[in-house]
């Protein structure tokens, strides 16, 4: 399989066009982000700089066969991988480690300073609605820890809801890079909900306020 690895930037309308029909291939509805919502990221980033926001694409010809999607922190040195996604006919081929490392690495590259932390957001195996997606909530836990990853389990985190109207999702952190404290992990939690769902997705300050207080945090 001959890949091209290149970066959505904005104004690359085919190549995010491209993507986004794997996304709701990948996604349900129910959990899908409007289209809108990875714009946002490209116009905030550019607005940025600083690597803020990178969406990274493997491309088989003219087929998108993986995606990913990070944000950096500037301020905390630290990077939140939102999405990583393969299509399931080129899977178990080492390609959802692969495209994990390049974000990584594309991530870094646009740091400031050495990342102190890479998080991730997964699914909790005990709130599996049936088997299937129990065993799908594992694999995906197996993957993060194969790739370096570590469960954080010094925080009832949860997602805040990405339609109005929705609850807050009680979700998995998982972290790369050195042992965090607990202070840190807050930290980038408030930069998660400020860059991401705040200056990216749109959703209004008293929801995530809410979230923020659930958790024990208070906005910065």
């Amino acid at each position: 399989m001959l890949l091209e690895w290149k970066e959505i930037q904005l104004g690359d309308t085919d190549g995010l066009e491209q993507a986004l029909q794997l996304y709701d291939e990948m996604f349900p509805l129910p959990v899908r982000e409007p289209h809108e919502v990875f714009w946002n990221g490209l116009r905030y980033g550019a607005g940025q700089g600083q690597g803020s926001f990178r969406f990274l694409v493997a491309c088989e010809g003219k087929q998108v066969n993986a995606f990913a999607t990070g944000h950096y922190f500037q301020d905390m040195h630290a990077a939140f991988i939102v999405y990583i996604a393969v299509r399931p006919s080129v899977r178990h081929h080492g390609l959802g480690s692969q495209t994990l490392q390049r974000m990584e690495e594309l991530l870094r590259g646009g740091a400031a300073a050495p990342l102190r932390a890479v998080i991730l957001e997964a699914e909790k195996e005990e709130l599996a609605h049936d088997e299937q997606e129990r065993v799908d909530c594992m694999r995906r836990s197996c993957f993060f820890i194969r790739n370096g990853y570590r469960k954080y389990e010094g925080l009832e985190y949860v997602q805040p809801p990405l339609h109005a109207g929705e609850q807050p999702v009680p979700l998995q952190l998982f972290i790369k890079g050195p042992r965090q404290t607990s202070p840190d992990v807050r930290s980038y939690v408030q930069a998660m909900y400020r860059e991401k769902y705040a200056a990216v997705n749109g959703i209004q300050s008293e929801v995530l306020e809410r979230c923020l207080r659930q958790m024990g945090l208070e906005s910065s």
